[in-house]
């Protein structure tokens, strides 16, 4: 009834216009005076209650929960063979109805005890990691109200580990006429990048400036990652999927042998308005729009004929990410390089479109899967091959 009662009064007072009226002189407490000064005193009342009804609906919002709305959660962990695992994180999150956000955190014993405490009832996001670099992600996990909640995880063994063999058998001829460098261009707060020209079909003026084998790179290949994925059977049937992609092996797959990558980041430099530039040149029919050429800078080892990963067993998926040459001589020079700067860490790029005629071309795709999303990031890759290996295992591959 009061709350009502409020909501009339507000709604009297909120709807009708403040009342101004000014007295003749003389007439300050007349009756019009008064009835103002009565509707002022309503207006300051009003408003006082209403903060305090809602003071008393912010606390009950947000009081804590009761005994009742917890129950008790208990998580293990161990390998298919039984073994408990120890050193395991999860991170539990829930967000409720009211939008509170619930998290809870644990670290595995000895004994392969996850976590073990009192929640709050609702459904659950599981995260789990090992130390080894094994992760998996656990979407639904309910808590009923005032029920015991008890779950076994099945993990990798992560002491399994296997032996994967990687050599380069590229060849420099293979990549005549691809456009090294990619092209990207400046529009409003967005940056956008244009594809590289295929082998064959339109091409694209805004790429002539841009280098091939013919402008003297020497070597060229393909930036690949390598990681491995699990399917591991939970007690309940369901495979849960573990994945190290987290943990991923980059290497550089050249005409010149392989190398592994310790740290790469990208660079972009503004094409030049020279009219004496060889590469990289913006030409008139860029408009006054902004373009820039993006490249790698990348710190790798020594060549290696051939590479040889220890690897977690699974499923071992080698990804071609993206076609590559090293800048050299006067391409070097026109990204703005000199002679203090370490030549071999200036790598160009492409932009490749799904599809694209170029896989073929530089690479033999005999075995491996065209461009797809990443099981498991999201990324995208050129080529994709999985290659499953057991414990103790060791396999060979030749990427060429």
């Amino acid at each position: 009834m009061l709350s009502r009662t409020l909501a009339l009064a507000v709604a009297f007072v909120t709807v009708t216009s403040p009342l101004e009226w000014t007295p003749a002189y003389g007439q300050e407490n007349s009756a019009e005076a008064q009835l103002l000064e009565q509707i002022e005193s309503l207006r300051t009342e009003v408003a006082r209650l209403n903060e305090n009804v809602e003071r008393l609906e912010s606390r009950f919002g947000q009081s804590e929960p009761s005994a009742s709305d917890f129950s008790p959660v208990l998580l293990t962990i161990r390998t298919e063979e039984g073994r408990p695992l120890s050193g395991v994180r999860v991170r539990m999150t829930s967000r409720g109805s009211d939008g509170r956000r619930v998290e809870a955190t644990g670290l595995s014993d000895d004994k392969g005890t996850l976590l073990s405490r009192n929640l709050p009832y609702g459904r659950y996001t599981l995260a789990l990691t090992e130390p080894t670099g094994w992760y998996a992600r656990v979407n639904s996990f309910l808590v009923e109200p005032g029920k015991a909640a008890r779950h076994e995880i099945v993990a990798p063994d992560p002491t399994a580990k296997a032996t994967l063999t990687i050599s380069s058998a590229i060849r420099r001829e293979a990549f005549e006429g691809l456009r090294f460098g990619t092209l990207k261009r400046r529009e409003s707060m967005s940056i956008l990048t244009t594809y590289t020209p295929e082998p064959s079909g339109d091409q694209t003026s805004r790429f002539d400036s841009f280098p091939t084998i013919a402008a003297g790179l020497q070597e060229v290949g393909a930036l690949a990652r390598v990681y491995v994925s699990q399917k591991v059977d939970q007690t309940d049937g369901k495979p849960l999927l573990w994945s190290q992609e987290n943990n991923t092996q980059r290497l550089l797959l050249t005409n010149e042998g392989v190398r592994r990558v310790e740290k790469i980041e990208g660079a972009t430099v503004s094409l030049s308005r020279s009219p004496d530039a060889v590469f990289f040149v913006q030409t008139s029919n860029f408009g006054r729009e902004t373009y820039s050429v993006g490249h790698h800078l990348v710190d790798a080892s020594d060549h290696l004929d051939s590479l040889e990963i220890t690897i977690s067993a699974g499923d071992v998926h080698l990804q071609i990410e993206e076609l590559v040459a090293r800048a050299e001589g006067r391409v070097l020079g026109a990204l703005g390089f000199g002679r203090d700067d370490d030549p071999s860490r200036v790598w160009l790029g492409t932009t490749l479109n799904k599809g694209t005629q170029w896989s073929n071309k530089a690479l033999s795709t005999a075995g491996w899967r065209p461009r797809s999303t990443s099981s498991v990031g999201g990324g995208y890759s050129l080529l994709e091959k999985t290659i499953n290996l057991a414990a103790g295992e060791a396999r060979q591959l030749t990427v060429q």
